[in-house]
């Protein structure tokens, strides 16, 4: 996985990759993380799936864009590949008059990586998979050997979108399981920071449940106060 980073005012670095790989991140304890954090509940995607070999994906969104078909309307100067951000997620929303099977094939997609994205996620269907590198991290409703039956091109990039009627902006944290997506609000890099304490937490307290036979309320409380969540 790419290394995907987030950069604070003071231009510090958050790697995001760390806190996933070093403190086994999941949709599920992300989830309870940001709720934790916020008191609001992140926005679930159910029904993308991924479709090349990696099985889990986190990073911030950099690029939205929501793509229909032109039809007989001209076509519009290409935006969505100018000045890619890299090392972040590309959200694509396929718009209700392209409908959700309408694919990304595998052109778009080696542009996007060549310019250094991490992932993408679309809310379509995934062309010519056969031929996208297996290390490639997208993840999408499934895949199709059809085109689109018409040009598809970007109607609106790095707004507010909808995939599968979950909200997706930019800065939005996207973490990525085979259980499923996670979307938060946009976090800042203090809470990412907390989220990674509260995964820690969580996982401690799992560790004394099941290995010192420690009661499930005591271990939340003695996890919480070891990693400086009370």
């Amino acid at each position: 996985m790419s290394n995907i980073t987030c950069v604070t005012s003071n231009q510090s670095i958050l790697t995001i990759t760390d806190l996933a790989q070093g403190k086994n991140l999941t949709s599920s304890n992300f989830f309870d993380a940001v709720r934790f954090i916020k008191q609001q509940k992140p926005g679930i995607i159910l029904g993308l799936e991924p479709k090349r070999g990696i099985r889990k994906m986190v990073g911030l969104v950099k690029r939205t864009a929501r793509f229909e078909l032109i039809g007989d309307r001209p076509a519009k100067d290409a935006n969505f590949m100018v000045n890619v951000p890299t090392g972040g997620i590309i959200a694509i929303e396929i718009g209700p008059s392209a409908g959700p099977n309408t694919p990304i094939g595998s052109i778009v997609e080696h542009s996007l990586f060549q310019q250094g994205v991490a992932g993408i996620i679309i809310g379509g269907r995934l062309r010519d998979a056969e031929s996208i590198p297996e290390d490639r991290s997208i993840w999408a409703l499934g895949t199709t050997c059809c085109g689109a039956y018409g040009e598809l091109w970007e109607e609106e990039i790095d707004c507010p979108i909808s995939i599968l009627g979950t909200q997706v902006t930019l800065g939005s944290l996207i973490v990525a399981d085979e259980s499923g997506i996670v979307v938060s609000p946009p976090l800042t890099p203090r809470e990412l920071e907390i989220v990674g304490k509260f995964v820690d937490a969580d996982n401690y307290a799992k560790f004394l449940v099941q290995h010192k036979g420690m009661n499930p309320n005591d271990a939340k409380d003695q996890a919480s106060e070891r990693f400086g969540l009370v």
